[in-house]
């Protein structure tokens, strides 16, 4: 894609010059210089205003969206993790206004950073907890463990992808859910989306934090781990990346959902006097 937007005004409007009997011939030579050049100027103005639009995703991602604090470095994590993942996250460009799920515009732009580039989807499933289980299973789906696909329900039932595409469907009885066997599906992206809007209806919070382990105090926090609080309505928040000093002090970038269900925000430090997101 290219920004072709420009502005180039070239218009004569006249051309009022007195020539002598003797210089009247050069008036077709110098037209025609007059155009050649004029031809040169605006090309040169269109190769000057016309950018490439940024191809790489990374180019407007976390990493590169925000500065680092003064005497800061981003820890460098490995490749192919979830932290390096979520460290190169796409990301709407600046201003961008945050959405629901209806794609109402939100009143919440003083806390928001920048918003993640993830559709939130079209119901009210979305939501905080949501937001850290999208993400990783967006990580697992596309480095090719998708068999490591799977979440626990608030009810403590467990149900992964190959399962959902295997045909296991869900029903309610009272406050528990019953599985029950429907035709094997085909493993498409689509589908994913479809198994993680059934994950969204039944897990949460509460399911997230009984299938977690909490982080040792000897241990430093690191991205894709998160801060919950569970709940009905509990919250969740996600630690999206890390930066160091030489002294090994940190600091974080966080993000969250919400409810309704709406974009992922990188979220602004609200002690900052510079709305400075670590």
């Amino acid at each position: 894609k290219y920004n072709n937007v420009f502005n180039v005004s070239t218009g004569i409007t006249e051309i009022s010059t007195k020539f002598d009997t003797g210089a009247v011939n050069i008036m077709p030579k110098f037209l025609s210089l007059l155009i050649v050049l004029l031809s040169n100027l605006i090309h040169a103005q269109i190769l000057e205003e016309t950018r490439l639009l940024v191809t790489d995703e990374r180019q407007n991602s976390i990493r590169t969206r925000f500065q680092l604090p003064t005497g800061y470095h981003w820890k460098e994590e490995a490749d192919g993790s979830f932290a390096d993942f979520l460290q190169y996250f796409p990301m709407h460009p600046a201003g961008f206004p945050a959405r629901d799920h209806r794609g109402r515009i939100l009143q919440t732009h003083a806390a928001n950073a920048g918003l993640l580039r993830i559709d939130t989807g079209s119901r009210d499933l979305q939501q905080c907890a949501d937001a850290w289980i999208r993400l990783y299973a967006e990580h697992l789906y596309h480095s090719g463990r998708r068999a490591e696909i799977s979440f626990a329900f608030t009810s403590g039932q467990r149900l992964s992808l190959q399962e959902y595409l295997d045909g296991t469907r869900t029903v309610e009885t009272g406050k528990r859910v019953q599985f029950i066997n429907t035709p094997s599906i085909l493993d498409t992206y689509e589908n994913f989306r479809c198994y993680l809007d059934l994950v969204f209806q039944y897990a949460g919070t509460i399911s997230l934090y009984q299938d977690s382990q909490p982080v040792p105090a000897e241990t430093e926090i690191e991205a894709g781990d998160f801060i919950i609080k569970p709940g009905s309505p509990g919250h969740l928040v996600i630690i999206m990346a890390v930066a160091e000093d030489t002294q090994g002090k940190r600091k974080y970038l966080l993000a969250e959902s919400f409810m309704p269900a709406q974009d992922i925000r990188i979220l602004k430090n609200p002690r900052s006097k510079t709305d400075s997101p670590w």
